[in-house]
């Protein structure tokens, strides 16, 4: 039997179709038969075809896959070698490392090629103190089947070093040929475990300190109140976040409240502001105040942090050494007036009596006991100008004008310079202690002008004015250099201290047209034997810029 083969078959409407002819040979009497079987093969050449592109369709696709395979590894490694984390794939029991990433060397300070010839080096480079933690995390969570597993521990580096690492890791499972996989990544969080454990040494600090910390948004609305502020004002944040810093700031202190903000929109830092705060209860205390800006990323500022310290003892405990450092002095002039003064009174008269007497027998001696006489009148002079100054008796009833005019008098004769009051007569102080004090700081000035400033004359002057009290002590001298001597930065320290117990305003100023102006200005005066020190005026400076302190 033979076969034509494939050949092109016609239909009776024209269209042709694929027919697989066989042939065959059939012996007969009279010679040969041929027989010829035609079989329509359209279906079978369908499905060929079809396979035929199936067949294609799967070898591309094989094709594609491994391009695809092949550039998805390129693109991992790649990857995986340029990442700051550690990428790894280990067997599930992490006995054998399968790839680790080039970061491994930065972090762990040991080579990949270490660790594929030894996979323990890895637990082996955990702390001692962590190990045991790490480990069984790997195997609880694996046993148990979870994954993602996550876990922080730290790794001592072959130069000492710590660093903290995060380690998450997920499990592959097994595949055709191959076990359960575990693939993980590694990450170096050493900076920020330490940002959180600064973080949490200084929130330990804050909440600990005895000075309230808070802040505020620059609408003067509370943002944060620590549990030191709720000690020391009585609210609790629950209480204090979202209301007004007025809250805090007692009726007559209101007014402060714009000036600090616009500082504070301007980026001034508010230091060690004396002032006075309300409690929860009612009460009021002096406190000492420093506010600072806080910035965001871009620079701009959002708001302010502020600290307040209660200095109702520390102030306490100033005035007392201010009456007791009074009553020193009181004493002291009581004491030079009564001994010294008196005993160079007597001594004068003796010395006069001895004069006469040489001068009537007209002995050379009469000229020597003259001096002597001279002397002791000079003496006696400067010691009872030196009671005056200690003990301002005029002062007692307020009179501070005539006080004022009495140590002109002493500088003008002690220092030998023109020193004048220009003041109402009658003008009186109502409370004898801030008398007192205004007197304390004119004779500071006076005498800092008097030694220092090389000028002729000095005026002083005193002035109600618009309820207020000004004293003003100015002289034509050189003026105050930039950089004082330290005595003169001492008295310039102690005139600051006495307004300050005043809450009065000093102002230390080279005058217009030369020499100095010291000018102390006092609203009401305070009769409170608590007595806040500070600047009334948030906004003013204590000196101006050319005084170095």
């Amino acid at each position: 039997m033979g076969g034509l083969g494939e050949i092109c078959g016609r239909r009776a409407n024209g269209t042709e179709f694929p027919i697989e002819a066989a042939i065959s040979q059939v012996p007969i009497a009279n010679g040969k038969l041929f027989t010829v079987i035609l079989r329509d093969i359209t279906e079978r050449k369908k499905a060929e075809a079809a396979l035929q592109e199936l067949n294609a369709t799967l070898e591309q696709r094989v094709l594609d896959r491994t391009a695809a395979l092949q550039e998805s590894e390129a693109r991992f490694r790649q990857m995986a070698e340029n990442v700051q984390e550690v990428v790894w794939l280990a067997s599930a029991d992490l006995t054998k490392i399968l790839y680790v990433s080039p970061a491994f060397e930065k972090i762990w300070g040991h080579t990949c090629q270490q660790l594929y010839d030894n996979p323990q080096l890895w637990l082996e480079a955990i702390h001692p103190a962590d190990r045991d933690l790490v480990q069984a995390t790997f195997q609880n969570q694996h046993s148990a089947g979870q994954t993602p597993l996550r876990v922080e521990y730290r790794i001592v580096r072959p130069d000492g070093g710590l660093r903290w690492i995060e380690e998450q890791a997920s499990l592959i499972p097994a595949g055709a040929g191959q076990g359960d996989r575990l693939a993980g990544i590694a990450r170096d969080i050493t900076d920020r475990k330490e940002a959180e454990l600064t973080q949490a040494r200084l929130a330990a600090i804050v909440e600990s300190s005895t000075d309230a910390i808070s802040a505020m948004d620059l609408d003067g609305v509370i943002t944060d109140w620590t549990q030191s502020a709720e000690r020391l004002y009585g609210y609790t944040a629950a209480e204090a976040v979202g209301q007004s810093i007025s809250l805090i700031v007692p009726p007559d202190k209101q007014s402060d409240i714009p000036l600090f903000i616009q500082k504070l929109k301007r980026g001034d830092r508010i230091s060690a502001y004396e002032t006075v705060r309300i409690r929860k209860n009612g009460e009021r205390f002096d406190a000492a105040l420093t506010i600072s800006p806080i910035r965001d990323g871009t620079g701009r500022i959002v708001r302010s942090s502020g600290i307040t310290r209660d200095i109702t003892e520390r102030k306490r405990l100033e005035a007392e050494i201010q009456r007791i450092s009074e009553a020193e002095k009181q004493q002291l002039g009581r004491d030079l007036h009564d001994g010294l003064s008196q005993h160079l009174t007597g001594v004068r008269y003796m010395a006069s009596t001895l004069q006469a007497v040489l001068a009537r027998k007209a002995v050379p001696e009469a000229t020597d006991a003259a001096q002597i006489v001279r002397e002791l009148t000079t003496a006696a002079n400067e010691a009872r100008n030196l009671v005056q100054g200690l003990v301002p008796v005029v002062l007692r009833n307020g009179d501070l004008v005539p006080a004022l005019q009495e140590l002109a008098v002493i500088a003008t004769n002690l220092h030998k310079v023109s020193c004048r009051v220009v003041a109402p007569r009658e003008m009186q102080i109502a409370d004898a202690d801030a008398a007192r004090q205004l007197y304390r700081i004119a004779q500071e000035a006076i005498t800092n002008a008097a030694k220092h400033s090389r000028g002729k004359h000095i005026t002083v002057r005193l002035v109600k004015q618009r309820g207020r009290i000004i004293l003003t002590v100015r002289d034509d001298g050189v003026g105050l250099p930039k950089k004082l001597p330290e005595h003169t930065q001492q008295g310039l320290r102690i005139m600051q201290y006495r307004a300050g117990l005043l809450n009065a305003h000093l102002k230390i100023a080279r005058a217009p047209g030369g020499g100095t102006l010291v000018t102390c200005t006092l609203g009401q005066p305070c009769t409170d034997s608590r007595r806040a020190v500070g600047n009334p005026d948030p906004t003013a400076k204590q000196f101006n810029q050319s005084v170095t302190l």
